[in-house]
């Protein structure tokens, strides 16, 4: 696997991805896999809201809103809202505040949806038979310091790859095992 960062120009509220893709992508060979961010997805969305307050309780409240299930922030010795959307559990319902100029940023309002309208650009666009996308975003893992790149949203390819039925090492037929294409490029892709 050949992995290769795409810098782009600043992506600005009510950009039209496509055409920065296609501005700042000259070329891109058939079976790539392009990884975005789904903050450059909720950028171009313009999925900003303004910060009132800039108090915790401001961003829970909005999180309370943007989730589908969440936890009390005060039931937290720590402080953090847990909570479910599009059934991906994350801190404040993805919320985001870094490189949002005082403002909140909040998830795109469909990834599964941006993935695929920007799946089908690519195979127009660049005349591919076989592309994939995949938007991510970043994931505090319990007990670990840092945050992962996952996927939320992907188009174009098989999610799971199943090695079920199939002998390990030694002869034996595997039972369970799956590999999660999706979540494996992109942490390969998040990780630049």
């Amino acid at each position: 696997m050949h992995v290769e960062a795409i810098k782009t120009p600043l992506i600005k509220a009510g950009d039209d991805l496509t055409q920065v893709i296609a501005e700042t992508i000259s070329t891109l060979p058939e079976r790539s896999v392009l990884v975005i961010a789904s903050k450059v997805v909720a950028t171009s969305e313009n999925r900003f809201v303004p910060k009132k307050t800039g108090e915790r309780e401001e961003k829970f409240e909005l999180a309370r809103h943007e989730a589908d299930f969440y936890t009390d922030p005060h039931s937290s010795k720590y402080g953090l809202m847990l909570t479910i959307k599009d059934n991906w559990m994350f801190m404040s319902a993805g919320i985001d505040e870094s490189n949002a100029n005082n403002q909140y940023l909040l998830w795109p309002k469909n990834p599964q949806a941006a993935a695929a309208q920007i799946w089908e650009f690519l195979r127009q666009h660049y005349g591919l038979r076989e592309v994939g996308v995949i938007l991510t975003d970043s994931k505090s893992m319990p007990l670990n310091w840092g945050v992962t790149v996952h996927g939320i949203a992907f188009s174009g390819f098989e999610c799971l790859k199943s090695y079920i039925g199939k002998p390990d090492l030694f002869g034996r037929e595997m039972k369970m095992e799956k590999v999660n294409m999706m979540q494996s490029i992109a942490a390969a892709g998040g990780s630049l």
